[in-house]
């Protein structure tokens, strides 16, 4: 007979933040060269919503190649990023945004994916199965965040 000595929770959920829209904060990063000879950014986003998605990780890759130019740009100005410069990527530690999360397929697993990325300023879309990648989100409420979240963690850079 076995020596049984710890219990674990056997309950389950899916692991992946729900389809919808969601307030991230980028924690960290991981840099490499893609596959189109352009570096490409791995952010590391954590779910900021009170639920049960609180908590939860979605990477957000942002290729620097020319043909993702809308993807960088996207996510530059939903992070209010200087629209002159150069940066590293730690600079968007901490950061908040609004992201449109759908779940995709990848090597036959489910995976949760940041489709657009929104500012916290913005109204948070209502209707995601309207919004394409590529695309800007339908917005059909106003609920931006309180100013006091957003001077709390998005500071200039």
């Amino acid at each position: 007979m076995a020596d049984e000595r710890y219990d674990i929770d056997l309950d389950r959920d899916s692991g992946l933040v729900s389809v919808g829209t969601h307030l991230f904060k980028v924690i960290d990063c991981k840099e490499s060269m893609g596959g189109s000879g352009f570096p490409n950014w791995a952010f590391d986003c954590v779910c900021q919503d009170a639920g049960p998605d609180q908590g939860m990780h979605v990477r957000l890759n942002v290729s620097h190649s020319p043909a993702a130019a809308w993807k960088k740009n996207e996510f530059l100005d939903a992070l209010d990023a200087p629209r002159k410069g150069k940066s590293g990527s730690s600079v968007f530690f901490g950061k908040l945004f609004r992201g449109v999360v759908t779940h995709e397929t990848y090597n036959n697993k489910p995976q949760a994916v940041i489709s657009t990325c929104i500012s916290v300023d913005t109204p948070i879309p209502t209707d995601v199965s309207t919004t394409v990648p590529g695309t800007q989100p339908s917005v059909r409420s106003a609920t931006p965040l309180p100013a006091d979240v957003v001077k709390k963690t998005n500071v200039p850079f």
